[in-house]
């Protein structure tokens, strides 16, 4: 590769395993992007299983944008609690605690994006 090309990482989700969250129990997710493909963002694909939830966390440093492609959901962001289902999409700020809890009768699937990426 010369010196002024770009890599371009092209990423089939579908040959990625599902690991489960290395701090939240019972979710699972793929790293889509990491910051060695995009400095300037992360991508993960999530599921939250029936029942489950990712618990009350914040992030510091990153704007967490979430795409909510399958599932009902209940979003809890700060002391709000609103409806997140499928199609919708939310930026939370960072430093915003936030929460998300499958309410419906199948797992949910997001995707996330971290602005700027996890470190």
């Amino acid at each position: 590769m010369k010196e002024d090309e770009q890599k371009i990482s092209l990423v089939d989700g579908n040959m990625i395993a599902w690991e489960e969250h290395p701090r939240i129990q019972n979710i699972f997710m793929k790293a889509l992007l990491t910051s060695a493909d995009n400095p300037l963002a992360n991508i993960s694909l999530v599921r939250v299983p029936v029942g489950s939830a990712v618990s009350r966390h914040l992030h510091a440093n990153e704007v967490e944008t979430v795409y909510l492609l399958a599932g009902k959901s209940e979003l809890v962001l700060g002391d709000e609690r609103v409806s997140f289902n499928a199609g919708s999409v939310v930026a939370i700020p960072k430093g915003l605690e936030h929460e998300l809890h499958n309410v419906g009768e199948e797992p949910v699937e997001l995707l996330a994006f971290f602005t700027p990426p996890l470190a």
